[in-house]
């Protein structure tokens, strides 16, 4: 069986000696005394980089093969479950066979199984059978189709709005050429089968067909109709959907091709063959504006939320779509628009999800099509579900359970694969556990190199669309990025596409080993029009590496760029008019600008100073020194380096110095890229001022320690005045401590995209000027895990800074004190118009009222909190931001 355990299955393993070749598996021949639909359920596996396709096939004889329901590719790690509504037989004499056919793949580390199969009469539809009587007109679900029957006995006929025979209900969820119908009324005399249907004409109803019901019988609706059921379409009953009748034209249910290659799906979503099912609306004969609606069954408030959750998959490709709306009505009519789509997408099945926020009214939804100005606007829907809980936030994912991430077939080579635990790579060069449990049963995405990809290829994870920013959003998600020969990890935000060409701007930027660990990844970026983003990993030089993520979110608002050696691309607007906004020129380079592949350019050595500064080459450098440098990203490439070890001694300083700067600006934006790494690398500080005396001055920045191996990019604010000088200096901490190096200096004339003000990362012993207020034993400790993990055994593995076991941070433990409380007061801060505090915090292991708080201290005024967590937030690290707008000189407390 599928569960856990010891039972049996079918599988089918991949063959690098025989690969794409097909193996079948025929089922028995299945024969009904009764006529009409077959519902066929199995489950099945696929998992693995190079897994090919199965699929289902009907045959009914030799001549007759229909492929039904298929799959291709990895489709994650657990057992799936599939339902299909087999096609239907007018003739019991007739017998019908299925076969699975899988395409083997290029080696056993990728294979198919198939388990508990099961094939019932009657349709797979599971919305309950049900008369709802909330309508003017009474409507029939979950009702099962039979054949197309000329002489059925004992049969009548009943009207599209139930105004026949006792109001029995609408039974076509057609409009037009609507199929048959029957019911077993046992209200009526001899409980007989009996039925038919009318469709809806232009002109008048008309007879259609008579047919002879599977099962169902009709009865009162006792209870809410079904949360957590997809719905495929696939079924002539359609989940009891509704059309509106008081729009301008209907939906169709279809399966195939739309009605045209430059618009529509050319399957469904569900079964993904020309025999699955979706509901689409057809532009070719409307007219601009028209509208067509279809309406969900009445759904009753599940008394364990206040909040549902709609899922669905939609496909709005061609040149001339108009909208697609979803609407939530109450039972009071009252209507409100809870999600919109506009445009042209990419020629695929997008997922999607908006959350309804419910009273105590019932109420349904409302899908809404708006068509645009040409026949090139078809516009469809598939694999709709309620789910009885609220929707994650919009992008969030942890891939633990289905998200609206999705592999794309546009523009990459192979896909991503879910992972648990190690993958399969014989390297060992995936993670062991994910990131947000912290075990190997937890799920992540991953991909690794295999013989059949190349150095080069790509494989892209795709995002639901989003609404345009209201300003700046930010992005947070963790990478593993192990073993020799890595490739590369890009972002990117996708936005609609400009004559035909695809629009990308490069977000973000990471490649080279990072090291056997789960990292934090972050960046900011803006959007006037809607959007995607794109994860695309680019495979490197060597088989054994992988690349994996974990855990992404999205909040409002700005935040800093992690990690600082990753490429950051100021991002620019494509041409979208009337919505682009003009980019400048390009930045003349400055006197201050240097890489440093020809030596110091326009820096100088400080002669005053005690050391200097050295330009190396990254391919001689020592163990703590980095082995590439910035400009080049290989050991070609140069920076410069001050070393503690001999000559230099314990309070020896390095310092270059610039030339006088352009001053006739209002703001300008100094960047560089440094590296500190090594058990006692001293201190690295900016100055900027007149003189190169830095004797009494305070640097514009500065940075203690390092035990993370990276490059690091950073970003002040300055307003240099007509005599200012820049000055770089490193100071000595101990010998052979560890290296520091500076590489790609840049002076830009605008302000900084994201400046940061007040930052620590509590690695010196200053803490950076924060004091601590406590009485008693309960106190806050400047900690690492090194120092934390025998005494504490709930504190970080890690800081969250360096990521490292031996990096800082701030810790305090109760560990058997009393309830007390302990404060951490940072410096004073000037009057703001608008900053934003952002700090992570680590809440593991605690009682469920322990808490904690954050103030803004204004003179001896505490007020009242700006932002409070409460209880366990789980064995991992948190991000919490902060708006700050105060006209007076503040602490943070």
């Amino acid at each position: 069986m599928h569960l856990p355990g010891t039972g049996s299955y079918a599988f089918s393993l991949g063959s690098n000696t025989q690969v794409f070749s097909n193996s079948y598996l025929n089922g028995p021949s299945i024969s009904s005394d009764l006529f009409g639909q077959r519902c066929m359920i199995f489950h099945y596996s696929m998992h693995g980089a190079t897994v090919e396709s199965l699929s289902l096939k009907y045959k009914q004889d030799m001549n007759s093969v229909i492929t039904v329901w298929g799959r291709a590719g990895d489709q994650g790690i657990d057992w799936q479950k599939a339902m299909v509504n087999l096609p239907p037989t007018t003739d019991t004499t007739n017998v019908m066979q299925v076969q699975f056919e899988s395409i083997r793949g290029y080696d056993d580390t990728s294979g198919i199984g198939l388990d508990d199969i099961f094939v019932k009469d009657g349709t797979c539809d599971t919305y309950s059978t049900c008369w709802d009587t909330y309508h003017e007109y009474n409507a029939v679900y979950g009702l099962v189709p039979g054949p197309m029957l000329d002489d059925r006995p004992n049969s009548f006929y009943f009207g599209e709005f139930g105004s026949d025979l006792e109001r029995c209900a609408e039974a076509c969820a057609f409009t037009q050429g609507c199929a048959a119908w029957t019911l077993y009324l046992p209200s009526f005399t001899g409980d007989s089968w009996a039925g038919g249907c009318y469709g809806r004409g232009n002109a008048s109803d008309t007879l259609i067909a008579e047919a002879h019901i599977v099962s169902g019988i009709l009865t009162q609706c006792t209870g809410p109709l079904p949360y957590n059921e997809l719905c495929q379409f696939e079924d002539i009953s359609v989940c009891g959907f509704e059309q509106d009748v008081t729009d301008d034209f209907d939906w169709l249910f279809r399966s195939g091709d739309a009605t045209s290659v430059e618009t529509g799906p050319s399957f469904d979503h569900s079964y993904t063959t020309n025999y699955g099912r979706y509901a689409m609306v057809d532009a070719s004969r409307q007219s601009f504006g028209d509208v067509a609606r279809i309406i969900t069954p009445t759904f009753t408030p599940p008394a364990s939320s206040s909040e549902t959750c709609a899922t669905f998959y939609y496909h709005m490709y061609g040149a001339s779509i108009g909208a697609l709306n979803a609407y939530v009505r109450t039972v009071g009519q009252k209507q409100s628009l809870a999600w919109s789509q506009t445009g042209s997408k990419v020629n695929e099945w997008q997922p999607t999800q908006f959350s309804v926020y419910l009273t105590s009214d019932n109420y349904e939804i409302i899908f809404e099509a708006v068509i645009g100005p040409s026949y090139l606007g078809n516009i469809a829907v598939d694999d709709f579900r309620l789910l009885d809980r609220p929707c994650p936030p919009p992008g969030d994912c942890d891939f633990e359970q289905w998200c609206t991430w999705s592999n794309t077939k546009i523009n990459d080579d192979f896909n991503w694969m879910q992972g648990s635990g190690m993958t399969n790579n014989a390297g060992n060069t995936g993670p062991t556990t994910d990131h947000t449990t912290k075990s190997d049963k937890g799920r992540y995405y991953y991909i690794n190199s295999n013989s059949l990809q190349s150095t080069g290829d790509r494989a892209r994870l795709v995002s639901q669309w989003f609404a345009p920013t209201s300003g700046q959003r930010c992005m947070n998600f963790y990478y593993h990025m192990y073993g020799a020969g890595m490739g590369t990890l890009n972002v990117y935000l996708q936005q609609p596409a400009s004559n035909g060409v695809e629009n990308l701007v490069l977000l973000w930027k990471l490649f080279e080993d990072q090291g056997n660990s789960w990292n934090n990844g972050r960046l900011q970026f803006t959007s006037n029009v809607e959007y995607q983003i794109i994860f695309e990993g680019v495979l490197g030089s060597a088989t054994y590496s992988d690349i994996s993520i974990d855990d992404v979110s999205f909040n409002a608002g700005g935040c800093s760029f992690l990690p600082q050696n990753a490429e950051v691309i100021k991002p620019t607007s494509p041409t979208l008019p009337p919505q682009t906004v003009a980019t400048g020129p390009t930045p003349v380079p400055t006197n201050i600008d240097c890489d440093f592949e020809s030596g110091l350019c326009k820096w100088n050595q400080d002669t005053s100073d005690t050391s200097n500064w050295v330009v190396q080459s990254a391919s001689m450098s020592s163990n703590s020194a980095p082995h590439v440098d910035v400009t080049t990203g290989s050991g070609s490439g140069s920076y410069i380096l001050f070393t503690s070890s001999l000559p230099n001694r314990l309070g020896d300083a390095a310092r270059i110095y610039s030339g006088n700067p352009p001053y006739n600006l209002p703001a300008q934006c100094f960047t560089f890229w440094y590296h500190m790494f090594g058990p006692h690398v001293g201190t690295l500080s900016l100055y900027m001022q007149s003189t190169t005396n830095i004797i009494g001055s305070t640097p514009i920045w500065s940075r203690s320690g390092g035990t993370t191996n990276n490059w690091f990019n950073i970003h002040v604010d300055v307003t240099p005045v007509a005599d200012s000088l820049f000055i770089i200096e490193g100071v000595v901490d101990a010998q052979d401590g560890g290296d520091i190096a500076i590489d790609d200096i840049r002076l830009s004339p605008d302000q900084c995209p994201f400046s940061e003000i007040g930052v620590c990362d509590f690695e010196s012993e200053q803490m950076c000027g924060y004091l601590i207020e406590s009485s008693g034993l309960y106190t806050w400790l400047h900690a690492s895990a090194f120092l934390a993990e025998e005494q504490y055994p709930k504190s970080p593995l890690y800081d969250h800074s360096q990521n490292s076991f031996y990096g800082k941070y701030m810790l305090t433990s109760a560990n058997g004190v009393s309830s007390t409380t302990t404060r951490l007061l940072s410096p004073t801060y000037p009057p703001t118009n608008g900053d934003c505090l952002e700090f992570w915090y680590y809440m593991s292991g605690i009682r469920t009222d322990a808490y904690l708080k954050v103030y803004l201290k204004q003179g001896t005024s505490l007020g009242s909190a700006v932002w409070e967590a409460v209880g366990d937030k789980g064995n991992s690290w948190n991000v919490a931001q902060i708006s700050i707008s105060l006209q007076q000189y503040h602490q943070v407390n």
